[in-house]
């Protein structure tokens, strides 16, 4: 038998932490600001000159792109 974790609650909970902090509204708006800056750049120079990590770049750029 396995062991049940909460490992999904626990994201879940992170995320909604996260969201409610303004930190994934925040990034959002830098990585807009750097591509407005730095035309035509690409998601890893994004992250070099942001320092933030492209896994949260690209779900910003997903969500700009679908505004």
């Amino acid at each position: 038998m396995y062991k049940q974790h909460k490992t999904s609650e626990n994201s879940i909970i992170a995320y909604r932490e996260v969201l409610s902090s303004g930190k994934i509204a925040k990034e959002k708006l830098t990585v807009l600001n750097t591509i407005i800056k730095n035309q035509p750049c690409t998601s890893r120079m994004i992250s070099k000159i942001t320092g933030i990590e492209r896994s949260n770049i690209t779900r910003s750029l997903n969500d700009l792109v679908n505004i």
